[in-house]
């Protein structure tokens, strides 16, 4: 028994004691060295949630729970003025809380600077003296508007008001995009060019002043409406023994293995960045003859100086530049976690004793977690074809014995968080739409081909107001599970240094939190039927803040034509390690 745990000792000599906590303390005594981590304080909260649970029914559900995912009640701070002051174009109060609700966290909403809508829709404040108010949640959704086409936004629109207003007046923006917005329980907004700025380069003034002729671009093409709003942001890259078999989400094993399995959205960290400890997220597998490799972005496997290079493994005796499980950092966060679950949960605990111990120590040390070495990184280029799509991508080959036994090809694991009939629900909103297909009851979703550059175009998913829809999914190894809404439109991306990009965009799912946060990248992003639409590269968030509320990607389509620039044989079916 864990010493100084004279706690332990004492319930078994008081009377009242409940049968649960009796045999709690008998089995760690008989295991005492699997489970000298449990300790009297432990015992002491299992003893009262023992005595809860006979003695008090569940408390009252809150009345105001059910406007909880329409509405966030903020705290009105005392320096964020609710009106105009001198020459301020947007009041502190409607700043900061414009974009209430895009992001799990509101300290992460980005900052807007400027709306052509403040007149005709003045944003709610509070009354003077108020210190809580209430304001509605937004939710960001693709424009699949009519007139405003993916065809015309992609080829004509972005470019004339990049080429004819932004450029020209020496605007600095990170990202240009088109959105439409629902407020609460409101019906969905006009179209919106949504345009992100480089902190501190931009004034409000500058904004207010180019906006009327990105509307008159909009009008000269027939889409009437719209309004332009501007907002500060940057874009950043968010970058031992065989690997366990995948079990079902009702194993109990299952949350504490699930980074150390071979399923889609494995944490891998390259040599080469051991510095930084920068790590991302496996996004497919494929075969080439009987060798297996896997996809991660160029950024997670090159050191920053080298991402404008070409890296091809030249095979012989030529130093491999290793991949990883895991980093230093990753590694260490899975056995704190892996530690609070069970130092939280004294039922697991006693069950999973001998289990939980090896996951603690099979993987400690950093050579056992090498699964792969890196074959081929082509520089980050934006300029590969015409479409100015990212090819942002790192291949590396994977190591035989760590995943043979355990290898079931492009395998997602879902987790347990969400039923099948909830995902058949938020993925096909639609009831009327007929042969949707359905998740699987294991949460096990395989991918299966890619969605082509027609389809991206004609989603045939509809949403309750039978409005086109793709909602998609990703597992990334920060994030996890999540899904959101892809935008029709491209986003159009300039970094500092006046590089262009064209990516695909995602925007947050108010029901999944956060899209994508750092160690993402890589991560493949699909729909629900297995289709693979995207990879994930980069995200937008405000600040130092976690969260994204914009995540961008690269075509899939895109993707699979790079990769088979270098490998003309791959094939991303096959559900074993060795073939034939």
């Amino acid at each position: 028994m864990a010493e100084g745990n004279t706690r332990l000792r004492d319930e078994l000599a008081n009377k009242g004691v409940p049968d649960a906590v009796t045999s709690a303390i008998l089995e760690i005594e008989e295991n005492p060295e699997l489970l000298d981590f449990v300790t009297g304080f432990m015992i002491e909260a299992k003893k009262k949630r023992a005595l809860e649970r006979l003695a008090v029914s569940p408390p009252p559900v809150s009345p105001t729970d059910s406007n909880s995912s329409n509405h966030t009640m903020i705290t009105v701070a005392s320096d964020y003025a609710p009106t105009l002051v001198g020459d301020d174009l947007v009041s502190e109060f409607e700043k900061h809380n414009y974009y209430i609700g895009l992001c799990q966290n509101d300290d992460d909403v980005p900052l807007l600077m400027y709306r052509t809508s403040s007149k005709a829709a003045p944003f709610p404040t509070p009354a003077a003296g108020k210190r809580f108010f209430q304001v509605a949640n937004k939710t960001a959704h693709g424009p699949w508007d009519k007139v405003l086409t993916r065809e015309l936004w992609n080829n004509t629109v972005a470019n004339q008001i990049i080429d004819q207003v932004l450029e020209p007046r020496e605007i600095k923006y990170s990202s240009l995009k088109a959105a439409r917005f629902t407020c609460g329980k409101s019906a969905l907004g006009p179209i919106v060019v949504w345009i992100a700025l480089h902190t501190g380069k931009v004034t409000s003034e500058q904004c207010r002043n180019a906006s009327p002729f990105i509307l008159g671009i909009l009008e000269t093409h027939g889409v009437r409406g719209a309004e332009v709003e501007w907002y500060e942001n940057k874009v950043e890259r968010l970058a031992g023994p065989s690997l366990m078999p995948t079990v079902n989400a009702t194993n109990p094993t299952y949350p504490y293995r699930r980074s150390y399995t071979a399923v889609l959205s494995l944490p891998v960290a390259a040599e080469t960045r051991q510095v930084e400890d920068a790590y991302g997220t496996v996004g497919i597998y494929f075969h080439v003859g009987q060798r297996v490799f896997a996809t991660t972005n160029k950024h997670v496997l090159s050191p920053e100086d080298q991402l404008d290079q070409d890296y091809v493994y030249g095979g012989g005796g030529a130093p491999r530049q290793k991949v990883r499980l895991l980093g230093e950092r990753g590694y260490e966060k899975t056995v704190a976690d892996t530690r609070l679950a069970v130092d939280t949960m004294v039922d697991e605990a006693l069950r999973l004793t001998q289990e939980v111990k090896r996951f603690l120590t099979q993987w400690d040390e950093l050579e056992k977690r090498t699964i792969g070495h890196t074959d081929w990184a082509p520089a980050i280029s934006h300029t590969v074809d015409n479409t100015h799509h990212t090819r942002d991508i790192g291949v590396f080959e994977l190591v035989q014995e760590k995943f043979e036994p355990v290898f079931r090809g492009n395998l997602v694991d879902l987790g347990s968080r969400w039923l099948s009939h909830e995902l058949n629900a938020i993925f096909y909103p639609n009831a009327a739409i007929q042969n949707a297909p359905k998740f699987p009851s294991n949460g096990l979703l395989r991918l299966r081909g890619f969605v082509s550059q027609q389809d991206v175009a004609n989603p045939t998913h509809f949403d309750e107001d039978n409005r086109p829809v793709y909602i998609v999914g990703k597992v990334g190894s920060t994030t996890d599970f999540t899904f959101g809404r892809f935008s029709d439109l491209d986003a159009f991306q300039c970094d500092e240094n006046g590089v262009r990009s064209q990516e695909c965009l995602i925007y947050n799912y108010k029901d999944s939190g956060d899209f994508s946060a750092k160690g993402d990248s890589g991560a493949g992003i699909w729909l629900g039927d297995g289709r693979l639409l995207a990879i994930l590269h980069s995200g937008e968030r405000r600040g130092l803040g976690r969260g994204n509320h914009v995540t961008y990607g690269s075509p899939a389509w895109f993707i699979k034509d790079q990769i088979e620039t270098q490998y003309p044989n791959a094939v991303y079916t096959h559900e074993t390690f060795v073939i034939g």
